[in-house]
């Protein structure tokens, strides 16, 4: 079953990426568009399916290679964006626009994790309430985060058209870049709450069980605080002098580029917790 779900799921995420695009495209909403949210849905349960019989496959909670976390982030973000995303108060086309650029995301991600990731998976010897409170905790900071990066790149391209007169489709179908600034904003505090939240209970997990050199100023900790601070500017962008959208998007790109630099530096060694 794992498998399968392995080589199933880059496909199934395809499939929902060329249904993004049609409704993206579409001028009016046809059979296809109707389902779009059912094809999305449907792979988002394949994908938590995946997790499910890796659980199934140890005893106890798991113990996750490095490819497993960019499966897990793909999931945790395609998730967050299906529950606030697709509920946004934007067009049809609008929501499909930015689902188009979150579902490509999470396409590469678990692409990437699909052809070099491992099928197995070992135990872990933690407490599995504390375990999977941490570990949802930092996914969920990081699809938020993931969001605010895409929202705020998705107004610094369609704030590029408008300054150049090009009102073409991205113009004509993107929500508006107030709408796209919220949103940023809005992920951008999820992120930084959570990111807090979730450091800080894993340096009392450490402290707990006596891990050595693990504290405040581990270079991992000091990048995690350091995207929550950046992350907590974006999110009050609107209260600060000189920090307009355009330099608010910019930052959320910014941290986006900077968050998977240093996912890949956290995981380079091949396990996560």
């Amino acid at each position: 079953m794992i498998q399968l779900l392995t080589v199933l799921l880059p496909t199934a995420y395809l499939a929902v990426l060329l249904a993004y695009a049609h409704d993206f495209r579409a001028q009016s909403e046809d059979r296809h568009t109707r389902l779009r949210r059912l094809y999305f849905y449907a792979t988002l349960a394949l994908h938590a399916g995946l997790f499910a019989a890796y659980v199934r496959s140890v005893d106890g909670p798991p113990q996750f290679d490095r490819l497993h976390v960019v499966s897990a982030l793909g999931l945790t973000t395609g998730l967050l964006y299906a529950l606030v995303g697709e509920g946004a108060e934007s067009t049809r086309q609008g929501r499909a626009g930015v689902g188009l650029f979150v579902v490509a995301l999470v396409f590469g991600l678990q692409l990437i994790a699909s052809a070099f990731g491992p099928l197995t998976v070992e135990p872990h010897r933690a407490d599995p309430t504390f375990y999977f409170l941490h570990v949802g905790t930092i996914l969920l900071a990081s699809a938020s985060l993931a969001l605010s990066g895409t929202y705020g790149g998705l107004y610094l391209l369609l704030y590029r058209q408008m300054r150049g007169k090009r009102f073409g489709p991205l113009y004509r179908s993107l929500p508006s870049l107030s709408e796209l600034a919220s949103q940023m904003r809005r992920a951008s505090l999820f992120a930084c709450v959570l990111l807090f939240l979730g450091v800080n209970g894993g340096i009392a997990w450490a402290h707990a069980r006596d891990v050595p050199e693990f504290s405040y100023s581990h270079p991992l900790v000091l990048t995690a605080l350091a995207l929550c601070a950046h992350f907590a500017l974006v999110a009050f962008s609107r209260h600060l002098p000189g920090m307009n959208p355009r330099r608010a998007s910019l930052a959320a790109t910014i941290g986006l580029v900077v968050f998977l630099g240093s996912l890949y530096f956290a995981l380079a060694p091949g396990k996560f917790h």
